[in-house]
């Protein structure tokens, strides 16, 4: 039988401790559950959180952090809100975190999110505790009576080892369609025409800034009126604060034709894994001339080479993510309500509405 433990964070070189060594038993943790990311989080957005610890025969099995928020609207529901890994503050979560979920030893994973959602909702005052962005086949694993999914959308990955031959050279993985393969080829062709195209890795710290800078200056262009990304001080801060203190975690991609500048990857690298995060792309007016195919096309191909096991776009409906990629999941926000009164009419309400939506698409 698993024991939940919930107490303020008071000391985070504990915590650091803790996370690290359990981090080490966690073969298949993500990005988002490793100590650069979480650290990064608790340095720059954090004031005040829980700190869950999951114990099987006393010994610490899993880890989470706990944020809770006061709503009073009828969108989010009347009383306090614990979050898993986030704050619940729009404004500071829009750093996007993906494959969220407790940090917990692989052999304890299912039982444990169990555990973990019926003492959330256990405590005292406690409304409602929210989980996401996270794998669906996770979330479906934790039975809860009044469950909302509140965002969902697909993720994309890419397994590498199609994109190598046996001796490790490069080829086109057999997947891909004869349309996209032609896309790919008549953009590259056509780039290599204004200049030779060549990827650069920013090497040093001093250049992983500067082209996360020319990220953000791309980016603002293409969303001049959204107050997300870059036009959020608080999502630049995150990043400077992630990219100073794990430089070793975050790579930038620049893909030219010559002198001409085509793109910036922002990619995380962990466990053999790169993560696409996002990019800053030039428009051409020659439609031929696809500026985000080609850059993850020659991404692709170099971590394919570098013996990287999978590119993961992660979450996000695009074409061209699905055009490139032999694997697809769900990617999902949860919400799991205390089975109140109040609660059960918001639900029951929320059932219809989307019965409704279903109905009429």
């Amino acid at each position: 039988m698993l024991n939940i433990q919930i107490d303020k964070l008071a000391c985070r070189q504990t915590l650091a401790n803790d996370w690290q060594r359990l981090e080490q038993t966690c073969p298949q943790t993500d990005f988002f559950l490793s100590w650069p990311w979480i650290s990064s989080w608790l340095a720059c957005h954090v004031t005040s959180a829980k700190v869950l610890k999951v114990y099987a025969c006393n010994k610490l099995v899993g880890l989470a952090l706990i944020c809770t928020k006061q709503h009073k609207n009828l969108s989010e529901g009347f009383g306090q809100t614990d979050y898993l890994n986030k704050t619940g503050i729009t404004e500071l979560d829009e750093i996007w975190i993906e494959y969220n979920q407790a940090l917990i030893q692989p052999k304890y994973e299912s039982e444990a999110h169990q555990a973990i959602i019926d003492r959330l909702l256990a405590q005292k005052g406690i409304n409602r505790v929210e989980i996401g962005v996270s794998l669906r086949q996770k979330l479906d694993n934790i039975n809860c009576r009044l469950k909302k999914i509140t965002w969902q959308q697909p993720s994309y990955s890419v397994t590498l080892s199609k994109w190598r031959t046996h001796n490790n050279s490069l080829r086109y993985a057999e997947y891909l369609s004869k349309n996209f393969r032609k896309q790919i080829k008549r953009s590259e062709k056509g780039f290599n025409q204004i200049g030779k195209l060549q990827l650069d890795s920013a090497n040093t710290l001093e250049d992983k800034l500067s082209y996360f800078s020319s990220i953000g200056k791309l980016h603002q262009l293409k969303w001049k009126d959204k107050n997300k990304g870059f036009n959020n001080p608080d999502f630049v801060s995150f990043h400077h604060y992630l990219i100073t203190h794990y430089t070793d975690f975050c790579q930038f991609i620049r893909i030219r034709s010559g002198e001409t500048v085509i793109g910036y990857l922002y990619i995380f690298i962990y466990r053999a894994t790169a993560y696409f995060y996002l990019s800053g792309l030039q428009n051409f007016e020659d439609n031929k001339l696809k500026a985000g195919i080609t850059s993850h096309f020659l991404a692709i191909q170099h971590y394919a080479e570098s013996g990287f096991e999978k590119y993961d776009f992660m979450a996000g409906q695009a074409r061209y993510k699905k055009s490139f990629s032999d694997q697809i999941t769900i990617m999902q926000t949860a919400q799991f309500l205390k089975p109140n009164l109040l609660n059960r009419l918001f639900f029951t309400a929320y059932k219809i509405k989307h019965k409704f939506k279903r109905t009429n698409s």
